[in-house]
């Protein structure tokens, strides 16, 4: 099946009288095209079928075989093709097929150069061996069968004595056929049922690449997935939903519903249950993480909860949150959003889970999370990284560094350094804040289907997604900084804010400066928007006195939090220190820490040369639209003596911009670092001891959207 189904959902539903082009009219739905998807469904389900009845029928023949008059002996350790001298080849430590054998083992003969003495014997200490008690006379070996349990070649496969009786043990030649080799049943039938399932709630769905059910079929109400379902309520109806979850069309007792064209169409249908929309997951922990969503449609009575199991299935949950009611943020147009944010909290350490938002009991897809290793113990990790963004109000364009991303594997999380999207909002006005930026990012198919495997480790906004449209100078006089913080505070899963933790209850002062470790690395990421001015002595992140008012994030910085990791790491705490900071470090273009504010640049290094401790460092910067590394050649501007540890620096943008040589000079190894591409991302790979490979991949992409490797850096080659 090669998109059958969604060509067929997206020509039905398409935005747009002709595809892609808003000037030709907005497309209202037609029953006929609706008709036309679901024949589609029907012969997929069709060719599903066929291919589980030819299973069904291979079985029953495997089964009339082995069935008829079988005898089914105890499964034997290894069995050989090979002929085996039976004076001194089946002793205690000889080896079968790579197994070693031990004393009282069973092993099955099936390539004896004299087929009578094929069977099942048992390995002696030394000498000759003998048959296996269960195997020693003719009528036991008579339509004999066997599982072999270990071996390279034979280990996993089942074999059956196909010689007909009358048999003189000794004498009759014993032939035996190979049945089935477990190895090969089983992806078939975990490819059948990982795909094609017949739930126990009554649910038969059918699954995407992600394991999310899209269509289906049930006799029971309460069931929800995206996709087509037949439910039973006051009546029987069929429902068909968005990507999201949500209703938008169906039939009822009393006739169509969601359908507006043609003379047969039904009245607007306006669900009466909410759906989780725009899900995230973000600010892993050890114990937990953070959940924040919409809730799109229901009532002002709606409820949402999170259920979080091991398994994508839910057949073993682990919590449910309470009940709750979403919260209600108004939007623009005068309507409101609903919204939840849930802490998941008292789950183990480095452990997948899956979890869902209910709404009215109605579930959303199984989203993939796990949390992060214990602090301070030496665990390699990997995480994506990336900025600048640009979706603009259409959520189906499509993002092939996003479709790129979702097949990365063993990947903890998505580290995003600003421009989330380039919405450049200017009005003064916190309604119209709400349904841009991070709303534009999570509405994006291409994102929605990443975040469904890959969480959010962290988010830090840059200037597009700050506020203005693209101002760089704009600094902390922006009359819309205090609601922006508000609104990333209202829609952004995050970990604590420093301000917080050190006593500030005023939420207009609260900067989203925050600190995590994973294991042995500690990530800290810095607010270069909020505070930054450049008259009155330029600061970039506010220094207490300039900005008036500012908290100075300064100061914590050099005295607080660089002194303490350097605590940590004599201890043996930690071992690797990432500052995230969105705007470039590296270059005096655009508005780069060097273009105005090198004295708060040398402030910080001068803090580093004053705390021996510290562990190796890295700056993981965005903003530039260029991909590019630098070994420390161009990262010291202290004044006060030379670096004690590394400072290294990775520049990871961007995921939807061309990637070009600016934002100053990058080197490793003495060469010019620079990577150009389009669409790319960095994959980061830290090992245990906090060293890092970093792996840059972008265009082109092949036609699955397989990444082109563009280039790697290891510290281990400084």
């Amino acid at each position: 099946m090669a998109d059958e189904i969604k060509n067929a959902f997206d020509n039905a539903f398409r935005d747009y009288v002709s595809t892609g082009i808003p000037s030709s009219g907005k497309y209202k739905v037609k029953k006929s095209e609706v008709r036309s998807a679901g024949r589609v469904i029907q012969s997929t389900i069709n060719e599903y079928d066929a291919a589980i009845a030819g299973i069904a029928q291979e079985v029953s023949n495997l089964l009339a075989t082995v069935t008829t008059s079988t005898q089914w002996k105890t499964p034997v350790r290894a069995a050989s093709t090979a002929n085996v001298n039976l004076a001194n080849g089946l002793e205690n430590g000889d080896t079968i097929d790579g197994v070693t054998l031990a004393t009282g083992n069973r092993v099955l003969l099936l390539g004896q150069t004299a087929p009578a003495e094929n069977g099942i014997y048992t390995v002696v200490s030394s000498g000759a061996a003998s048959r296996s008690a269960d195997a020693d006379l003719a009528t036991e070996v008579l339509f004999m069968a066997s599982f072999v349990q270990e071996g390279a070649a034979n280990g996993s496969k089942a074999y059956i004595l196909t010689t007909p009786g009358p048999i003189t043990l000794g004498t009759t030649a014993l032939n035996f056929t190979f049945i089935f080799d477990i190895a090969t049943l089983v992806p078939i039938f975990s490819y059948l049922l990982d795909t094609i399932k017949a739930r126990p709630d009554g649910l038969f769905t059918v699954s995407d690449e992600y394991g999310n059910e899209i269509l289906g079929a049930s006799t029971e109400d309460g069931v929800s997935f995206a996709g087509m379902r037949a439910v039973s309520a006051d009546g029987f109806h069929w429902v068909l939903k968005d990507e999201r979850g949500n209703i938008i069309a169906g039939f009822d007792e009393t006739g169509p519903f969601g359908f507006t064209s043609g003379d047969d169409s039904g009245s607007a249908y306006t669900p009466t249950s909410g759906a989780a929309a725009r899900i995230w997951t973000g600010a892993l922990q050890p114990d937990g993480f953070t959940v924040a969503c919409d809730v799109d449609g229901g009532t002002p009575q709606s409820v949402a909860q999170i259920e979080v199991s091991t398994d994508q299935n839910f057949l073993n949950v682990v919590q449910t949150t309470p009940a709750t009611v979403p919260y209600a943020t108004e939007k623009f147009d005068g309507s409101y959003w609903k919204s939840i944010k849930q802490r998941i909290s008292g789950l183990l350490a480095g452990t997948q889970y899956f979890y869902r938002a209910r709404v009215d009991g109605l579930a959303s897809p199984a989203i993939s999370v796990k949390t992060v290793p214990a602090s301070h113990v030496a665990t390699a990790f990997s995480i994506l990284l990336g900025s600048c963004n640009e979706f603009g109000a259409d959520p189906g364009i499509i993002v092939p560094s996003y479709r790129a991303m979702a097949k990365e594997t063993g990947i903890l999380g998505l580290l995003h350094m600003g421009d989330i999207d380039y919405s450049d909002v200017t009005a003064v006005d916190i309604k119209l804040l709400r349904s841009r930026n991070e709303r534009h990012f999570r509405s994006n198919n291409d994102v929605a289907a990443l975040l469904r495997k890959i969480p959010l480790l962290a988010y830090m906004y840059d200037d597009h997604d700050y506020f203005g449209g693209n101002d760089n100078d704009w600094d902390s006089s922006n009359p819309g900084g205090a609601i922006r913080r508000q609104v990333y505070r209202e829609t952004t899963p995050h970990y604590p804010f420093i301000q917080q933790q050190l006593g500030e209850t005023d939420p207009a002062k609260i900067l989203p400066v925050q600190v995590f470790d994973i294991g042995k690395a500690r990530f800290v990421m810095l607010d270069t928007r909020s505070q930054r001015r450049l008259t009155g002595g330029a600061t970039m992140l506010g220094n207490g006195t300039n900005p008036p008012g500012s908290w100075n994030q300064l100061g914590w910085f050099t005295g607080t939090f660089l002194p303490q990791a350097a605590t940590d790491a004599a201890a043996g705490d930690i071992n690797r220190l990432f500052i995230v900071s969105p705007t470039g470090w590296t270059g005096a273009v655009y508005d780069g820490w060097q273009d105005g504010w090198s004295t708060e640049q040398t402030a910080i290094c001068n803090a580093v040369v004053a705390n021996p401790n510290l562990p190796p460092m890295t700056i993981l910067n965005g903003d530039f639209h260029s991909c590019a590394v630098d070994d420390g050649t161009n990262t010291d501007f202290s004044t006060a003596g030379s670096l004690n540890t590394k400072l290294t620096q990775i520049m990871a943008s961007p995921f939807m911009r061309d990637s070009k040589t600016g934002g100053g000079p990058y080197v490793w190894d003495g060469v010019d670092s620079h990577i150009l591409t389009a669409q790319g991302y960095c994959r980061l790979d830290v090992r245990t001891d906090g060293s890092w490979l970093a792996t840059f991949k972008g265009a082109p992409f092949d036609g699955t959207y397989t990444p082109t490797v563009l280039g790697t850096f290891d510290t281990n080659d400084l």
